[in-house]
């Protein structure tokens, strides 16, 4: 669950408000001259000055309407490549502004759409820069909103066009590995990082070394905890099947498609690992195994979270919560309930949100109470 903070990354360093307003009075000087000397050219640079000015300040609505008047002058003049510069401006500030709102405004879509038209102009121009730039900004956008999958589709045709540009190189990976590791595709994300380190290394650029570096030392940690207990848990099932231990066909089938499924979800198989577990579910349906069917309900929730299908992943969510609960599976419940705070907060659903994530708490605490218990017993 990703906690970044890209409107910090965005803008460049720490300014002044002397430094703002010096810049300010600088460029609206360049505007009065240019509309004197009706030099349009001029003019709309001063608007593109004063936009970024505005933007690097926080003032994301003044920013707009000094980019649009650039953007409008340069459509009259039919200048396509500060209509370009204009149209990734616009698209950088809608996603600035209120980011955290994108679902509540229509600040996401605005700032697609600036984006795409940029990447129209850049491709029929052949220009390729602005053509990485749009691919790199529409991949960051997507990203931003969790549509993980287009995100990647996006940082990848910024790859195929950058032929060895170590600095658009530097930047799709970067993006690719934030994308691949929100979508839960561990070793894909740690294979980008380590991409983008090594980039980063050949630049000498410290603060993406540094980001890339940071990013591969915690997935790999959790990676190697995530991944020895899902390789132990397959392995004591698959030695259960092939020993011959788990006596009825069914649930040894079952559990054969549940380890199927949790091998297609770490390659990014999410289709192929969504089927396997709903064909565990039918088949332990005929046997009444509840415990296969709450961990079968949890990968299916695990799988759709992975997909940014939300709404799904709830549904899947609650039905392995009932299910622990009635097994006194409290661990796996505290888990499922993290999980349906988190895909509430995806959604947009907030109130139910807080609920759960104030149910963790709860549980948590509980949990804890009756371990100390438990340990006293002991002792």
């Amino acid at each position: 669950m990703e906690q970044e903070s890209e409107k910090e990354q965005e803008l460049e360093g720490n300014i002044s408000n002397y430094q703002i307003q010096r810049e300010i009075e600088s460029y609206e000087k360049e505007l009065e001259i240019a509309k004197e000397q009706k030099d349009q050219d001029q003019e709309t640079r001063a608007y593109l000055g004063l936009g970024h000015v505005y933007k690097l300040n926080n003032q994301f609505q003044t920013a707009i309407k000094h980019y649009e008047q650039a953007l409008e002058i340069a459509k009259e003049r039919k200048d396509q490549d500060q209509e370009a510069t204009a149209c990734l401006n616009l698209g950088a500030v809608h996603r600035l502004n209120n980011q955290s709102a994108y679902r509540l405004t229509n600040q996401f879509q605005k700032a697609i759409e600036y984006y795409e038209q940029a990447l129209e102009i850049a491709k029929e121009r052949k220009h390729e820069d602005q053509e990485t730039t749009a691919y790199l900004k529409l991949g960051q956008a997507y990203r931003l909103n969790n549509q993980f999958q287009t995100a990647i589709k996006y940082y990848k045709r910024a790859l195929e066009i950058a032929k060895g540009r170590k600095d658009i190189e530097a930047t799709a990976y970067l993006g690719l590995g934030k994308a691949y590791k929100m979508n839960n595709q561990i070793p894909t994300a740690i294979k980008y990082y380590e991409m983008a380190l090594k980039t980063a290394k050949e630049l000498e650029n410290e603060r993406n070394g540094n980001i890339a570096r940071n990013a591969i030392e915690e997935l790999s940690r959790n990676a190697d905890d995530a991944q020895l207990h899902d390789e132990t848990v397959d392995n004591v099932e698959q030695t259960g099947i092939e020993n011959g231990s788990i006596t009825d066909d069914r649930i040894a089938s079952a559990k054969q498609l549940l380890i199927l499924g949790r091998s297609c979800q770490t390659e990014g198989r999410s289709e192929e690992a969504i089927k396997s577990y709903k064909q565990a579910i039918q088949i332990v349906d005929e046997v009444d195994h509840n415990d296969i069917k709450a961990k079968a309900y949890q990968l299916l929730g695990n799988a759709f979270t992975g997909t940014s299908e939300y709404i799904k992943a709830i549904e899947y969510y609650q039905k392995a919560r009932q299910l622990y609960r009635v097994l006194e599976g409290d661990e796996s419940e505290v888990t499922a309930y993290q999980w349906l705070g988190y895909n509430h907060l995806q959604a947009g659903q907030y109130k139910e949100s807080i609920a759960y994530y104030k149910e963790v708490v709860q549980l948590a605490s509980q949990l804890g109470d009756k371990k100390d218990r438990l340990q006293l017993t002991l002792t």
